[in-house]
C-alpha cells in the first residue's frame, strides 16, 4: 500500500517554487510565507504528558534538537512546515526511535531565538517538498523586523 500523500501548505509550495528559481520576487514570496503562522521542531526536553506546553526563557539551555548527518556540513536544526512534514523527516533521518519531544512556536519569534544563538535552521530537512537552510543574515534581519 502507498504512503498517504501529504497536503501541500503555502510554505511547502514556496520552497518547492525556491528549488526552481531563485529571483528576488520567489525568495521574498518564500520569506513571507515562512514568517507566516508557526513552524514545528523537535525538541530533547520529551514533555511527560501530550499538549503540555514547554516555556522558553532567556538564559536557558537550547530547547531545539540539532543533528548532524554525514552530508550535513555541520550542526543543524530542523524545523518544519507541519506536523506532517516533521513525521516524514523523522523516518527520513532516522530519529524515530529516540526520545524527542514535537513542539510548535511562532516562526516569528523562532527564527529570531534562532539568530540570537547562532543555530543553523533548514526547513523541512529530507522532506518531499525539497528543504532550505536559512542564512544566519536572514534570522537577524527578521529578528531586526525587515520582513
Amino acid at each position: 500500500m502507498e504512503a498517504e500523500e501529504i497536503p501541500m501548505n503555502e510554505l511547502d509550495l514556496a520552497i518547492m517554487e525556491l528549488g526552481k528559481v531563485s529571483d528576488n520576487k520567489t525568495k521574498l514570496s518564500f520569506i513571507r510565507a515562512l514568517i507566516k503562522g508557526e513552524l514545528w521542531f523537535m525538541t530533547k526536553m520529551v514533555p511527560e504528558h501530550d499538549g503540555q506546553t514547554m516555556t522558553i526563557s532567556d538564559g536557558m539551555p537550547n530547547p531545539f534538537l540539532e543533528m548532524e548527518t554525514p552530508k550535513s556540513n555541520g550542526r543543524f536544526v530542523p524545523i518544519y512546515s507541519s506536523r506532517e512534514r516533521l513525521e516524514e523527516s523523522m523516518k527520513a533521518l532516522k530519529v524515530e526511535d529516540e526520545p524527542v519531544g514535537l513542539g510548535l512556536m511562532d516562526a516569528r519569534i523562532m527564527l529570531t531565538g534562532m539568530g540570537a544563538m547562532k543555530l543553523r535552521p533548514i526547513v523541512n530537512k529530507r522532506c518531499k517538498t525539497g528543504d532550505v537552510e536559512l542564512p544566519h543574515q536572514l534570522l537577524i534581519d527578521i529578528g531586526n523586523g525587515k520582513f
